[in-house]
């Protein structure tokens, strides 16, 4: 994984090396993972409630804002989630359902298919 540029989210620079410590921090994917792996049994979340709950985005920089709009990093970082969360799809450890204009995204386990009825 490239270095970021200090401030900004999900932009990286073109270098030819990084330090260790930069390796050995969580991506964003794995970041992704952990959250709705560890997340209360009764939670899904869409795009925008992972960006907001994990990464600490504002509502208002997000919700009903285009990508070109939107704060320097944003799409990149939620182009990120997106296609983390489909690889976790195929990998079969979460669902995803549709519910009103989004989807949402929990994890597959027991408990949560037993409270969803699935």
């Amino acid at each position: 994984m490239l270095e970021k540029e200090k401030g900004e989210i999900g932009c990286a620079l073109m270098k030819g090396k990084i330090s260790i410590k930069k390796l050995k921090e969580q991506s964003v994917e794995e970041k992704v993972e952990e959250f709705l792996k560890n997340s209360t049994e009764n939670s899904a979340y869409s795009i925008q409630g992972i960006m907001m709950e994990l990464f600490h985005i504002e509502e208002e920089d997000i919700k009903g804002v285009s990508f070109k709009d939107m704060k320097k990093g944003l799409p990149t970082l939620d182009s990120r989630i997106r296609r983390t969360l489909e690889l976790l799809i195929k990998n079969d450890k979460i669902k995803k359902r549709k519910y009103s204009n989004a989807y949402y995204y929990y994890w597959k386990d027991d408990k949560h298919d037993q409270i969803n009825g699935k």
